[in-house]
């Protein structure tokens, strides 16, 4: 049986021991775009879209939700070359020789490397770092960002995630031939992006020129390796890939410099390890056949990485069948890595492929480790006859023989040095700890379930770490949830011995006095061992089967009958009881002869008692918290406990004396108005001290409520005496009533009979007063009339106590100024206003004939006015009736426009209305209605009547003359003599237009009415000697 073991390397040779069974296995799957010539195939790291790369520079794209590919819309019309990105909203295709257009959220950006000696751009590829926040706790001096890297023929370049700019450089060592550096990306995988440039020489014993740089998204930082490419070794690399050991989960343990370099060439693919530098062994794992591209495959990564190697070729798909990691003490034996071709897929040429990987980020967030964990089943094959779905299967038969022996147990195991199982043996309730070393964050990825003696214990599925006690074989299986091997543990064997014998019979609790101590014991055997606890603690230098205790506390043994498994005892509680003192507590301070002296002890923990007089026992108070005597004396007490510890309190004097004597008298015996107070005074014989039954402790008091009244005084020894009692009586008919006058109006107008009244429902008498003064005549009346202004007061009256009103004031109101005051003087036309008003004040209401009810109206018509007001008191005033006229504007009728001929010299008389006291025509005033005109134009017209109104009117007068005026000749020879031929008639019309002709009917010549005339030009100079036509006149948009 082959097993895992305590360290990691031997957990790893556990692994690769086995009997020649296959780990992986390919299953060859859909078919997509069948008969396209690929180029390439990728899958967008965060949403898991597909995306293929025709030969022809096509692209397609399918969904994680779609079901076939589509053609990518915003590609159609450019021819890609490269194509990388984070999801199908944020993708990057290279065009050569030089742009790489970006696409994101469906916005297009095109970007170029902005440095003169970068003339093409060979690769492109995402080094995405979403885990970022993760590895910044591991590495805080060294974090990732997501970027696109650039390889050009000067430099590799990064665009950050986010910018539209390249502005960063990579740094490296061993820096590149400058002259031609042919930085080119030779892998494009999810884990790890190959860099390659040109360079010198490397400290290896081979003469290479090319450096191979592997950046790691799971590592902060790059590794650099020499391929060769001289001697025997082709000097065209297509593609590289480096395959590193990770970290193993259940141990911790990592060799990160532990990798192979893979390079594919047109011979074949090549292999070497980074150990073994400067000897430097070099396999040819696949010989003679044209190598495109490597892809990895990670397996089992929660229990321990296993890589595994694809290869695109010419002759179809190769892979490795196990791990590339064995084992670390043999890394360097590169001839142990074997491919094989993929059965079942055709002999064609296969250009790329991409695996679809699930990738988790846990994290143990109390030491900041991060572990990564992926889940790869599914890989892309592009060849020349379409897209192929290829499943990735690993074997169960092939793991299971191994046995998870990788785990902690709380003491170590009996059979040390045999890693096949774990034996305990174990003592009475000795129990024993597994834990898995499992992380607690990997729940979503295992399945962990326990079994005792084949039987699973269902309690216990996905417990990382558990204890047992119970003899028995225990062990765990643990289940990969992605890939679905099952991995079993070791058996552990629990061999449970029986228990010691305790004999530990003591009551729950043992009561001892302060100064005493008590033993605890348990039987004695040989070969025993013993310890004792206080409170849970274990004593030191306790290790006898006796134990002697003076300090309360729970106390217990613990005894052991073999090698470190002991039993434990019940717990005994010991109290050591405190002495508790006694304190006499009496009614009363002083006593009086004949009275009874009450004394009591407080006793909460119920211990018996005993009285004392004069330090003789008192038998018939035995037991008692409470006695009642009568003899003066000194008086104790005892309180004894469960120990029977006795305490005696101090003794109390109890003497008996002479009471006072006390006598009350009062200031005055009538019966008292609310309000009104009477003195109490204590007229006493020996007296030293007052207690009134209302509080007070003076000699006198003054009272003013209804009651009786007495006083406690003490006299010598606080002996006390009570006085009797004193009544006194207070009328408080009057307490809560207080008279309110009301008014039948709250304010009076002048003439108005004022009316007051009170309510008076117990008909008390009733007193009424003005001004201070009370009025007799309206004596015990409720309600009084026909007042004069003034402030009235009433008073209700009960025997001699009596209750007055506040004063109630009586007002008469003028009334209100309902005066209408106009805003001018002047007389109105037609179209105008007149503001009308009243003097305004708060409260008053307004009502005008019109309807309005503001202080302030505008008036547009001919009328009578008037307002009616109203003021808080209700009081009415009328306005006196205001004429308003407003006088119509002078009539002008509307004139259609006319005609004059200026040419013939014609004139037009204007007329207007007659009858009216002023013409005012184009600003001129006359007193005539007429008006002469000879030239065309708009004569305006102001009447005024006699009332001052106006009205003005408009006269248009247009140019029309009935025949025009065209001379046949003119000659425009410059010497001012018929130089210009000229329409006359026309009257600077402008809708007129004049068009001139030559004899083959070309216009040669336009204008309009406002200049009409011809001075012989043309647009190309002076027109020829000849004959000229004008059609005659047209007019645009005549009337």
């Amino acid at each position: 049986m082959r097993s895992i073991t305590f360290s990691f390397l031997c957990l790893l040779l556990a692994f690769f021991s086995l009997k020649g069974a296959a780990q992986l296995k390919l299953v060859t799957g859909e078919r997509f775009l069948q008969g396209v010539s690929l180029k390439k195939v990728f899958v967008s790291v965060e949403d898991h879209t597909v995306w293929a790369l025709t030969q022809d520079g096509k692209v397609y794209k399918k969904g994680a939700t779609e079901n076939d590919f589509q053609i990518y819309a915003p590609t159609a019309q450019i021819t890609v070359a490269e194509i990388t990105g984070y999801t199908e909203q944020e993708m990057y295709f290279l065009v050569r020789p030089d742009v790489i257009v970006h696409f994101k959220a469906g916005v297009k950006l095109e970007i170029k490397v902005p440095y003169p000696e970068v003339t093409r751009i060979n690769n492109i590829s995402i080094i995405n770092e979403y885990k970022n926040t993760f590895y910044y706790q591991y590495y805080p001096t060294v974090p990732n960002t997501d970027y696109l890297a650039i390889a050009t023929n000067k430099h590799m370049y990064k665009l950050f995630r986010g910018n539209t700019a390249v502005t960063a450089t990579y740094n490296y060592d061993n820096q590149p031939v400058v002259s031609q550096p042919e930085w080119r990306i030779t892998n494009t995988g999810n884990f790890s992006v190959d860099f390659q440039y040109t360079y010198p020489a490397y400290s290896c014993n081979f003469q290479p020129d090319r450096n191979t740089i592997t950046f790691h998204t799971k590592l902060p930082y790059f590794f650099s390796g020499a391929i060769p490419d001289n001697g025997p070794y082709p000097s065209k690399i297509n593609a590289t890939l480096t395959g590193h050991y990770y970290i193993d989960p259940l141990t911790g343990n990592s060799d990160y410099l532990s990798r192979f370099y893979f390079w594919g060439t047109d011979e074949g693919l090549f292999v070497k390890a980074s150990r073994d530098c400067p000897t430097s062994t070099i396999a040819k794992v696949i010989p003679n056949v044209i190598v495109n591209d490597l892809e990895e495959i990670n397996a089992l990564s929660p229990i321990a990485m296993q890589n595994y190697i694809l290869a695109a070729t010419d002759k179809g798909v190769y892979y490795t069948q196990e791990s590339i990691f064995k084992d670390l003490n043999v890394l360097t034996n590169v001839q142990s890595i074997k491919f094989k071709t993929l059965q079942g897929f055709p002999i064609e040429k296969v250009y790329s492929i991409c695996m679809d990987s699930q990738e988790l980020v846990s994290v143990d967030f109390s030491s900041g480790v991060t572990y990564d964990t992926m889940c790869e089943k599914v890989a892309w094959v592009a060849s020349e006859t379409g897209l192929t779905k290829i499943y990735a299967v690993l074997e169960q038969e092939y793991f299971d023989d191994i046995r998870l022996a990788n785990l902690f147990f709380s003491k170590p195991q009996s059979n040390t040095g045999d890693y096949t199982k774990a034996i305990f043996n174990t003592c009475g309730s000795e129990s024993i700890t597994v834990n898995t070393r499992i992380r607690e964050d990997f729940d979503s990825q295992l399945l962990i379930q326990w079994f005792k003696d084949g039987q699973e214990l269902p309690d216990l599925v996905g417990m990382k770490t558990v204890t047992f006690q119970e003899s028995g074989e225990y062990s765990f299986t643990a289940l990969v949830l992605c890939e679905g091997i099952k991995f079993k543990s070791i058996p552990i064997i629990i061999n449970n011995n029986k228990g010691p014998i305790i004999t530990f019979t003591y009551p729950p609790t043992v009561n001892i006095c302060t100064n005493q101590s008590f033993v605890f014991e348990t039987q004695l055997f040989t070969g025993y061992s013993y310890r004792w606890f206080k409170d849970n603690v274990q004593v030191a230098n306790a290790n006898l089967n006796k134990y002697t205790a003076n300090v309360s506390g729970n106390y217990r043994v613990e005894v052991s009958s073999c090698s470190g498994a002991f039993e434990s005892s019940a717990n005994v509680k010991l109290n050591v009881l405190p002495t508790i003192t006694p304190v006499i507590n009496k009614d009363k301070v002083g006593y009086c002869k004949g009275e009874t002296a009450k004394l009591t002890v407080a006793n909460a923990e119920q211990l018996k008692t005993k009285w004392y007089l004069n330090e003789v026992e008192l038998t018939e108070f035995s037991a008692r918290n409470e006695i009642a005597v009568n003899v003066a004396g000194l008086y104790r007490v005892s309180f004894s406990n469960a120990a029977n510890c006795e305490t005696k309190a101090t003794a109390v004097k109890v003497e008996f004396n002479e009471p006072p004597v006390v006598q009350l008298t009062r200031s005055s015996d009538r019966v008292l108005c609310h309000g009104e107070t009477v003195r109490l005074t204590a007229v006493t014989t020996n007296g030293i001290k007052y207690l009134w039954n209302t509080g007070a402790t003076t000699a006198n008091i003054d009272v003013g409520t209804s009651g009786k009244y007495s006083v406690l005084v003490y006299g010598i020894g606080d002996c006390a005496v009570t006085s009797e009692q004193v009544e006194v009586v207070v009328n408080t008919a009057l307490k809560e009533v207080k008279p309110v006058i009301v008014a039948n109006k709250a304010i009076y107008c002048r003439d108005d009979n004022a009316v007051l009244s009170v309510n008076n429902q117990a008909a008390y008498p009733t007193k009424w007063f003005k001004n201070g003064t009370e009025i007799t005549a309206f004596a015990n009346r409720n309600s009084i009339e026909g007042l004069e202004a003034g402030n009235y007061e009433v008073e209700f009256l009960s025997g001699t106590c009596s209750s007055r009103s506040v004063v109630f004031p009586v007002v008469f109101s003028s009334p209100p100024d309902a005066t209408i005051t106009k805003n001018t003087a002047k007389t109105l036309c037609k179209g105008e206003t007149l503001t009308l008003s009243v003097p305004y004040v708060a409260g008053n209401k307004y009502l005008w004939n019109t309807g309005q009810t503001s202080p302030v109206i505008i008036v547009a018509e001919s009328g009578a006015y008037s307002v009616a007001i109203s003021n808080e008191a209700n009081c009415h005033s009328i306005s006196e009736v205001l004429n308003v006229t407003i006088n119509p504007r002078p009539n002008v009728p509307i004139i259609p426009p006319l005609n004059i001929c200026q040419l013939l010299k014609e004139e037009i008389h204007l007329k207007a209305p007659e009858g009216y006291l002023y013409y005012i025509w184009n600003g001129v005033r006359t007193t005539k209605s007429t008006y002469l005109v000879t030239r065309t134009g708009d004569y305006t017209l102001t009447i005024e009547d006699e009332n001052g109104c106006t009205t003005a009117a408009t006269y248009k007068v247009l140019p029309y003359c009935k025949e025009l005026m065209m001379p046949n000749s003119f000659s425009p020879n410059g010497d001012g003599v018929n130089d210009i031929w000229t329409v006359s008639g026309l009257e600077n019309d402008p809708r007129a237009v004049i068009a001139i002709f030559n004899r083959m009917g070309a216009r040669v010549h336009e204008t309009n009415g406002t200049k009409a005339f011809w001075d012989g030009k043309t647009k190309n100079g002076h027109a020829p000697v000849g004959t000229y036509y004008s059609r005659g006149i047209k007019w645009l948009n005549p009337t």
